[in-house]
């Protein structure tokens, strides 16, 4: 593809450590001055690290790591260009005074609290080996004749190899038949929240919270309220105040790397919310969204899996 005018970076001004962070972050600001527009093509990898006088992998490595950011986008046979829709556009944050403050405890739109978690690295997606098992398990079904509608919980196989792995690795003893497999994490919220038996009832969800969550119990017709968090999550004393105040249906959080604080809730905390959840006759859908998810420590066991927990509906992905 011909380019009417050859694109020229020059980094040996610039004062990063290295050559990668030089050129990552050089071309990042010069597609966000607008030097480099929506579409632009750049220079092949080949071309640039001739000009620039450095290792062509670098070059390679830049452009790989831009694309993951969502600042480039390559098109075989064709070659890299700047991404038609940029990181900075897709974030629309309202101004602060612009916003308007409701005395009401009742949650106001989603986007009070706008963050962005990311996007998972597509360099690290295994693609050969989801294409072979893929293919391997189309085989299978077709085979087996498994193309038809099977057990609305799920497979009955999955569900056991999932209660034994709840059993190891979450502590939680269930049966089989008190699993069911869903599309993702988000169906289930909207399930648990669709099957509360108190429909009149509020649903409580944490000051900062999964926006997603709240379109779902918003779409079952809940009023959402907030309680506030502190360092180490809900704070108790105004989940209490709300209790008083309100009939609650459930209690939807995210104990285990609160989101999106990442706080987690302590073994102290989790007891007295079972125990007002008994006391109280209220859900808790606990969202556990990231279990495995964990550095210096073991991950802390469920509120499915502590005493009192008859009423907690546990929500996980794996």
């Amino acid at each position: 593809m011909l380019r009417p005018w050859q694109i020229h970076f020059r980094i040996d001004e610039r004062e990063e450590k290295t050559v990668f962070l030089k050129l990552t972050n050089l071309i990042s600001q010069e597609i966000l001055s607008g030097r480099l527009v929506q579409g632009t093509m750049l220079p092949g990898s080949r071309s640039l690290s001739k000009e620039l006088g450095i290792n062509r992998k670098t070059v390679q490595a830049v452009y790989e790591e831009l694309e993951a950011q969502g600042w480039l986008v390559t098109r075989p046979r064709k070659g890299t260009f700047v991404a038609d829709i940029l990181p900075e556009k897709q974030l629309k944050i309202e101004p602060v005074n612009e916003r308007k403050v409701d005395d009401k405890p009742t949650i106001q739109e989603a986007t009070l609290y706008p963050h962005n978690d990311g996007v998972p690295d597509p360099r690290l997606i295994p693609y050969e080996l989801f294409s072979r098992a893929y293919r391997h398990a189309l085989i299978k079904i077709t085979q087996n004749q498994y193309m038809g509608y099977g057990n609305p919980q799920g497979m009955i196989e999955l569900r056991q190899a999932l209660q034994k792995m709840l059993s190891m690795e979450r502590f939680m003893s269930v049966a089989e038949n008190e699993i069911c497999i869903v599309r993702g994490s988000q169906m289930g919220i909207f399930l648990a929240s669709r099957a509360l038996p108190n429909r009149q009832g509020v649903i409580i969800v944490e000051e900062l919270y999964y926006p997603s969550a709240f379109k779902a119990f918003q779409s079952n017709g809940l009023q959402v309220v907030s309680v506030k968090l502190d360092e180490q999550g809900i704070v108790i004393e105004d989940l209490e105040r709300i209790l008083q105040e309100h009939s609650v249906a459930a209690i939807y959080t995210t104990p285990h790397h609160q989101y999106p604080t990442t706080v987690t809730m302590p073994m102290s905390r989790r007891l007295q919310l079972l125990e007002l959840s008994k006391k109280w006759g209220f859900y808790v859908i606990e969202d556990d969204y990231d279990h495995e998810f964990h550095y210096d420590s073991r991950p802390m066991p469920p509120l499915a899996s502590l005493p009192h927990s008859e009423l907690v509906i546990h929500v996980a992905s794996f």
